[in-house]
Order: structure tokens, then C-alpha cells, then sequence
């Protein structure tokens, strides 16, 4: 079996033997697997998901307790970081995405001039420019901050997927794509932009089962497809978990805050806890990644949406300590 095939194999096969499922007929979803491949290709991360909380949902006192963006690629980062938190040194690190990245790498702008943009645009807005967007949605759903997993995805390769919370900066060299893959749209949308210029592969084989595609091959009425309302997330020395609205599905609707074992074992909370330390406070110890982040945010991420306060103050001050 080619390299590459067995790559998303056995992303597609842990997703089985983690037991997740769709919850409704007609549902669609998108997978995301990382997966360490210097002694033997094996799975270390996985996510599935296509939601985003809106705004509106996040109060400021839930903003570490809920996961606001429940992309897949988003939920597999999430868990690359608590399994690198477990002790693990990874060596090269690969990622598989059943679909191509949302924002600029999937708009196939291919008929319009490319217009560099000045703002951060929301979803599918403006279409023929280039610069940060927001994460798609329907025209009448409330905003959302999430910024697009092609930006996020660049982003990543400039100050690494490790997060604030992990000293040694961790890159991911090449990423496996499988439905909507275009070269020219994941080069100007994401290595345009990134200080590390990741590989992008087009994945030929068997699609995810649960991929738009794959669903649609069972002779579904288009009408009938729906985004899955369900998200879900594991990584090597955890257990799987389903999650719903940011929170381990299942859970009640949280009003002040959020419990600890409603909350994901992604949170940003339960990282932080993982880390050992308070959320803040483990942030702004890491003063190496979050200069790197403000310089960041000084050059192609400065539209940046930042609601972080640690962020912030970091954003604003003027050397990096």
C-alpha cells in the first residue's frame, strides 16, 4: 500500500476503533489525524467536526471551560498538544484532513484577480481576495470569532502547534488532503503566509465514510445533507470523547460555569491543567512563543481577531520579557 494511502487508512480506521458514529441520517463530517511517522506510521491525534461556536455563546467566564472551534484540524491540534503534555518527543510529525482546509485554501478562486485584503473578512465574504478570514457559516448565523483553519493552519507553521504551554517547538512537515484539494489555493492560503512551508499531497484513495462525498454516494438527496451537530476528539493515552456546543455531549448547558467533567479533555482549561498550571498564568510564562506570536500578528496575521488578554499584552508591550 502507498505511503500516503496508509496515512489515511489508519486515520480512518482508528476513528472505527474509537467507536464515533454520526447521530443523524444524512449527516456529513470532516476528519483531521496527525500521525508521527518516523518509526512506523501510527496515529497520535484525531478530531472530527465542522462547528464553531458563535460569539454570542461565549461568555468571558466560560472562555477557557468551552472548545469554540470544533473544526477537525482544530480538534486535532488540540490533541496533538495534550499528548505531547503526556511526556511524548515526537519525530516527524504528518497530517491527514478528509477536506481540503476552510477559508482561502478551498474558495477556488480561479476567475477574478487575487486582491490582497486589508480586513479580516467574514466566511466566504469578498471571495476574490486574499488575506484572514473568519470560519464559513450560513449568512444568518451569528458571527463567530474562529478564524479559518487555512489561517490557523499558517499560522501553526510559523510559531509551531505546540501552543503556550509546551517550552520545544513542535512543526508538522507535510499535510495529506483529501476532497476539494488545490495546490495553487493551499500555497497562496496557507505557505504564503507561514514561515515553515508545509507539503501538501492530494489523497487519491478510499474517502472518510463520513465525508460529504462518501455520504453522498449512497444515493442521498443533496437536500437531506447536514453538517454534523457533533464534534469528536482523541489522542494516543486518552480515552474518545463526542462532544456538543463546546462540551462533552451529554453535559448540561452551562449558566455561570462549566463543571469539570462536563468539560473536554481539549478545554483550554483541562491543558492548562494537564500543564499544572492556571491557563493565564502558564501563558505568560512562555514569553519565547508569545513573542513569536506578536510578531506574528505584526506582519500577514495582523487582522488578526485577539481576544486573549494575555495575547493582548503581549500584542502591545514592547520586547519580548
Amino acid at each position: 500500500m502507498p505511503e500516503h494511502e496508509e496515512w489515511a487508512r489508519l486515520v480512518h480506521d482508528k476513528y472505527d476503533q474509537c467507536g464515533f458514529r454520526l447521530h443523524r441520517h444524512g449527516e456529513w463530517t470532516v476528519i483531521a489525524g496527525i500521525l508521527e511517522v518516523s518509526n512506523g506510521p501510527h496515529v497520535v491525534a484525531l478530531g472530527a467536526g465542522l462547528k464553531c461556536l458563535p460569539v454570542c455563546a461565549i461568555p468571558s467566564e466560560l472562555r477557557h471551560q468551552l472548545v469554540r472551534d470544533s473544526h477537525a484540524e482544530v480538534l486535532a491540534r488540540r490533541a496533538l498538544i495534550r499528548y505531547l503534555l503526556a511526556g511524548h518527543q515526537p519525530g516527524r510529525l504528518v497530517m491527514y484532513i478528509s477536506h481540503s482546509p476552510c477559508g482561502d485554501a478551498s474558495m477556488h478562486v480561479l476567475e477574478a484577480p487575487l486582491v490582497k485584503r486589508i480586513k479580516l473578512t467574514r466566511g466566504r465574504d469578498d471571495a476574490a481576495t486574499r488575506g484572514l478570514r473568519t470560519k464559513p457559516g450560513r449568512r444568518d448565523s451569528p458571527p463567530t470569532e474562529c478564524v479559518s483553519c487555512t489561517d490557523k493552519i499558517a499560522l501553526w507553521g510559523t510559531v509551531g502547534w505546540q501552543g503556550a504551554l509546551i517550552d520545544e517547538t513542535v512543526h508538522i512537515e507535510e499535510i495529506l488532503i483529501g476532497e476539494h484539494f488545490d495546490s495553487d489555493a493551499l500555497e497562496t492560503g496557507i505557505n504564503d503566509k507561514s514561515v515553515n512551508k508545509y507539503t501538501f499531497t492530494k489523497y487519491t484513495g478510499l474517502p472518510f465514510k463520513h465525508s460529504r462525498a462518501a455520504v453522498l454516494a449512497t444515493g442521498l438527496d443533496e437536500r437531506l445533507l447536514v453538517p454534523s451537530s457533533v464534534a469528536q476528539v482523541w489522542y494516543e493515552g486518552g480515552k474518545p470523547e463526542t462532544l456538543t456546543d463546546g462540551r462533552k455531549l451529554g453535559s448540561a448547558k452551562p449558566r455561570v460555569t462549566l463543571p469539570v467533567k462536563s468539560q473536554s479533555c481539549i478545554s483550554t482549561e483541562n491543558i492548562a491543567r494537564a500543564r499544572g498550571v492556571e491557563a493565564v498564568v502558564g501563558k505568560q510564562k512562555n514569553t519565547k512563543y508569545q513573542f513569536q506570536k506578536k510578531m506574528a500578528l505584526q506582519g500577514p496575521f495582523q487582522d488578526w481577531p485577539v481576544s486573549d488578554p494575555v495575547m493582548k499584552s503581549f500584542r502591545d508591550s514592547q520586547s519580548p520579557c
